[in-house]
């Protein structure tokens, strides 16, 4: 799970950071939000489809590895001997 936590939370400091200095440079907050999502309003469909492509493969990677994971620490309980 933290390979999924970090990341989102820089990214939510970065732009905390972005509106921060957008502020103080005297714009408003619709501009500001503006200026955070521009990036993603001017891709292309495909540009698009590749960025959703490799956002899932990277959540996927990091669900698949916590529940591996998971399920060997469960297989490793059940085979301990109990007292």
């Amino acid at each position: 799970m933290k390979m999924i936590a970090i990341p989102i939370v820089m990214m939510m400091m970065l732009t905390g950071i972005s509106f921060g200095i957008d502020i103080l440079q005297g714009f408003e907050l619709r501009t500001s939000l503006f200026n955070a999502v521009n990036p993603f309003l001017v891709m292309e469909t495909p540009e698009l489809a590749v960025f959703i492509f490799f956002l899932f493969c990277f959540v996927m990677d990091a669900f698949l590895a916590f529940y591996r994971k998971r399920k060997n620490v469960t297989k490793n309980s059940k085979k301990q001997p109990q007292s």
